[in-house]
């Protein structure tokens, strides 16, 4: 749960500052199944004829998508180098930290839950700083730098990429441009779940990145090397975390996709999806909490105790390792 940004189905929430202006300028993919490939790059097809046929918005498009990757490398470039400074003046303290926990909200259950057990663990949310800003992702790189968590939970929102954005995208041009114009603000969210990533696995520890299943940030080409060396454990939230809605009583289904390299989560939690022996509560509407009338879509957002509960207790059994990540394949100058 997030508080960066719009939520995969909040709409009208003003999103933190753009990190452009910080910029100097699984479940493993099988490349046969239709469904993991990246969409094909429109151009020219050739008719029974022979003679190519030229659609007149292939430029445009691909124009775009190559603003897109270029802007990508920028911001992982950028945000690499401001990583690599924090750790030239910034020194490990102590025994290595449990948990970070990022992108995630104030009072978020599952830092609270590794507290409560006496381990170390910080989250760091919009309250901490503006990860869209280095100003912010400073604070964060330093927290990360002197205690150097076997894990991190990352937790962006899925914004711009969820099913529901696209849809509307493509009810008319000004609906694509707005569309566009909050998928290259949050993009630094990608950027920085890349860098975290290479972070962890450059020091032999975990990183975990959660999304709703039908967000589509999954299936961004930026972040293939991540789906290298984890895998997408998919699971209802109605099962791992019985969440019921708190008026009716009726469960939500909630489906997730976490990109894990702790084996142990993996293997615990994938798979288990409704049995379709309980009735669902939609997600929508509001509903009455202790916290006053919430959006289901918030309420939802918020990691039930019981599911906290159980990531703390998988991710504290440190006993296997990783899905086959090399110490050889790091691409950043992490020391």
């Amino acid at each position: 749960p997030s508080d960066y940004g719009e939520s995969c189905h909040s709409v009208g929430r003003r999103c933190p500052g753009d990190a452009t202006k910080d910029v100097e300028s699984g479940e493993r993919i099988d490349q046969g199944d239709p469904s993991s490939r990246e969409p094909e790059l429109p151009g020219e097809q050739l008719p029974p004829g022979g003679e190519p046929v030229r659609e007149d918005w292939d430029e445009t498009v691909l124009t775009a998508m190559h603003h897109e990757a270029s802007h990508m490398r920028q911001l992982v470039q950028q945000f690499s180098n401001e990583f690599d400074e924090v750790l030239k003046t910034t020194k490990p303290l102590g025994n290595a930290w449990d948990l970070a926990e990022v992108m995630c909200s104030e009072k978020s259950p599952l830092t609270q839950q590794m507290l409560q057990l006496g381990k170390k663990a910080f989250r760091f949310g919009l309250a901490q700083g503006d990860l869209s800003q280095s100003s912010g992702r400073r604070e964060l790189f330093q927290l990360m730098a002197r205690h150097r968590p076997r894990h991190t939970w990352y937790s962006p929102t899925c914004g711009p990429w969820s099913s529901w954005s696209q849809l509307n995208s493509s009810k008319s041009l000004h609906h694509y441009e707005e569309y566009q114009q909050k998928r290259r603000g949050l993009l630094y969210q990608i950027a920085l779940g890349i860098v975290l990533y290479r972070f962890q696995i450059s020091h032999g520890n975990h990183f975990h990145w959660e999304q709703p299943k039908r967000s589509l940030m999954f299936q961004s080409h930026h972040i293939s090397e991540v789906h290298e060396h984890t895998q997408a454990c998919q699971f209802d939230m109605c099962m791992v975390g019985n969440l019921k809605d708190t008026q009716n009583g009726l469960h939500m289904k909630k489906d997730m996709t976490i990109l894990t390299t702790r084996q142990h989560v993996y293997q615990h939690l994938h798979g288990m999806t409704c049995h379709h022996q309980h009735d669902h509560q939609p997600i929508e509407g509001s509903v009455m909490t202790k916290q006053g009338l919430m959006l289901r879509t918030q309420y939802s957002a918020i990691y039930p105790r019981k599911f906290a509960r159980t990531i703390v207790q998988l991710i504290r059994q440190d006993t296997t390792s990783m899905f086959a990540i090399t110490t050889q394949r790091q691409r950043s100058s992490f020391v």
